[in-house]
């Protein structure tokens, strides 16, 4: 396994499925891991089961003002950010409308604008850390 020690990542939509299982690889890889994600219930249980190096932190990450809260404290705790995982999303159910425009605009803000937001407000501390 890669050896992620003195590494920092995010990972958004850490709390369940592919989120929750990337948080427990890096972790086990050695890096300090930050969830980021609104399932606080199921955040806190993770941070709790994996222990010293891994922290919840609820953000909405359609929301600017909540990934950069959350990712300065994340950098704050950690010292600084490695990696990003932009996970954060959803399905839409089969028999969705797909004419429907407000269904449309939450996807694409899910989907889209949260991974453009990530990237914001990581990429500058990986840049300041030698890359990412």
């Amino acid at each position: 396994m890669i050896d992620l020690r003195d590494k920092v990542a995010i990972v958004t939509g850490g709390c369940s499925g592919i989120g929750r299982g990337t948080v427990q690889v890096l972790h086990r890889a050695g890096a300090r891991v930050a969830c980021v994600d609104v399932q606080d219930e199921k955040g806190h249980a993770l941070a709790k089961e994996l222990g010293d190096g891994v922290m919840y932190e609820h953000a909405d990450v359609t929301s600017e003002n909540d990934v950069a809260a959350a990712f300065g404290r994340v950098a704050e705790r950690f010292g600084g950010i490695d990696a990003l995982f932009n996970n954060a999303g959803a399905a839409e159910k089969l028999d969705s409308d797909p004419f429907d425009l407000g269904l449309f605009e939450r996807v694409q803000k899910l989907l889209v604008h949260s991974v453009v937001l990530g990237m914001t407000y990581a990429v500058p501390s990986m840049v300041a850390r030698g890359g990412g």
